[in-house]
């Protein structure tokens, strides 16, 4: 009787999962072509920064190789002018518009330095300072490129024992109730948007939810955490936003980054001694929709993962996992 039922409960679950799956594929898609930036047409002030993030990193990266091509990237300029001349008038002017308008300078100073100054850079010159006047820019410091010495990155690392610290994390499932410093938290999550994403466009943000009936409500959902949501009084939800990419092409590219940016988040809690716990939000859309709902996210906004954080009790428990051994994880194409 017990085979039956086991049988029976699997080939349920089986036509669960294939009703289940192809609608979600549809709400995934569904929300990618509405919220995306499809065809390269920015609809709001997200999209607008995320396309002159992306451009201005473009540039960035052509000033950073030695191989750098004198006067390439037009098209691009192009883009990054016709965004400032857009965006300006309807939302005006912030940080990643100074940004765009610094990157410039640097393209034209660039130039001038390489002795390279012909009609073309002379021409973006003037344009660069008509956008400059009468907005103070000569303490801007993001945008373009600088240089750093082997030493000056190597010297910062040589304190950090690396085994001792990334072998010494652990998923930790009873938490202190000892108070949490917002804070460190706060501190976490900044010390995390350092994290590298897709043409630097940082599509993420870290929700801290400290309400206790939210956080139930919000478990409740999640429906996986059996024997330890009782001790978790705090919660980090991970989002990504749809906003900042486009094409078919970057379809995925919002669990990538954020899935980067919650693993830098996690690392991070780790390096200020807070413990934490990665609970994973790979769900049916109903799930995620009511999740969505009890957050009030922007509609944009996708669920990358959440995470319970706390401190940590006097004595833990902690899953002495298997771990895959280095040859099986790591191989070299010759």
């Amino acid at each position: 009787m017990n085979v039956i039922i086991i049988r029976l409960k699997r080939n349920i679950n089986k036509v669960r999962n294939l009703f289940f799956l192809p609608l979600s594929y549809l709400y995934d898609f569904s929300r990618y072509i509405k919220y995306s930036i499809m065809g390269g047409h920015p609809r709001n002030k997200t999209q607008y920064h995320a396309l002159m993030n992306r451009d201005c990193h473009k540039l960035e990266k052509s000033l950073s190789v030695d191989e750098f091509k004198p006067f390439s990237g037009k098209d691009t300029i192009s883009k990054i002018l016709t965004n400032i001349k857009l965006f300006s008038p309807r939302y005006g002017f912030d940080v990643p518009v100074k940004n765009a308008i610094h990157t410039l300078r640097e393209y034209v100073e660039f130039h001038k330095k390489i002795g390279r100054y012909n009609l073309h850079i002379e021409n973006l010159d003037k344009k660069v300072s008509a956008l400059e006047k009468g907005h103070n820019l000569s303490d801007w410091r993001t945008g373009g490129v600088i240089e750093k010495s082997k030493e000056q990155l190597a010297s910062v690392t040589r304190w950090i024992d690396p085994e001792r610290f990334f072998l010494s994390r652990y998923s930790i499932r009873n938490f202190s109730p000892e108070t949490i410093d917002p804070d460190l938290i706060k501190r976490a999550v900044w010390l995390s948007t350092k994290t590298p994403s897709v043409c630097n466009r940082q599509g993420w943000k870290a929700y801290y939810v400290i309400d206790e009936k939210l956080i139930k409500s919000i478990l409740a959902v999640h429906g996986g955490i059996r024997g330890f949501d009782h001790t978790i009084s705090k919660i980090l939800v991970i989002a990504g936003d749809i906003n900042h990419f486009s094409g078919s092409n970057e379809r995925n590219q919002v669990f990538i980054d954020g899935g980067m940016f919650s693993m830098s988040v996690v690392y991070s809690l780790h390096a200020l001694g807070i413990g934490s716990c990665c609970l994973n939000w790979s769900v049916d859309f109903t799930k995620d929709i009511k999740l969505r709902k009890i957050l009030k996210l922007n509609k944009s906004e996708s669920v990358i993962m959440i995470v319970a954080v706390g401190h940590y009790p006097d004595k833990v428990k902690i899953c002495q996992s298997h771990r895959k051994s280095i040859d099986e994880v790591f191989e070299i194409i010759k």
